[in-house]
């Protein structure tokens, strides 16, 4: 359920911002021809949910196990040396996250901290920023679903059904 939840708001948080991203590029091109002037928002906001997407991304690219890898070691191994290895990989991934979530979430806080604000839109900067750590939580989560499916037996390769969650 948790996880069917999860995937259910990973794809609108996916889909709402390519929309808006291609609302956007779309409306700033016909304003720069029929207009002559430029959308000064849209870039900055473009940039921002640019962000926003690989992030969410990139967690779901950790549930489909669509991310590109060097997978050698996983492939090529077999039984309880197959379990370590992907438990040793997902324990890199997870320092890693950790990482990322700390270091997003401090520059955030001084982004808020401080008051520093997005040029055109004059929105905190800080809530741009949080899409870091909140993408590095996501793809976490997702990392420990796919060891969980590893000990319990489940092949990681198998073409998975994206419309199971539609």
């Amino acid at each position: 359920m948790f996880d069917k939840v999860l995937t259910k708001i990973e794809k609108a948080v996916l889909i709402t911002a390519f929309s808006v991203i291609t609302l956007l590029v779309f409306a700033n091109v016909i304003s720069r021809y029929v207009l002559h002037a430029s959308l000064s928002f849209s870039t900055e906001l473009v940039t921002n949910l640019a962000v926003l997407m690989i992030m969410v991304g990139a967690s779901l690219g950790i549930k489909y196990n669509t991310h590109p890898g060097f997978t050698v070691l996983r492939d090529n191994s077999k039984g309880l040396l197959h379990k370590v290895v992907v438990t040793l990989i997902v324990i890199v991934m997870l320092v890693f996250l950790a990482f990322l979530m700390w270091y997003g979430y401090e520059t955030a806080m001084k982004q808020f901290a401080s008051g520093r604000t997005t040029p055109a839109l004059g929105m905190s900067q800080g809530l741009f920023t949080m899409a870091i750590p909140l993408g590095a939580a996501l793809a976490s989560i997702r990392s420990l679903q796919q060891l969980v499916l590893v000990w319990q037996g489940r092949d990681l390769d198998e073409e998975p059904d994206y419309r199971e969650e539609a």
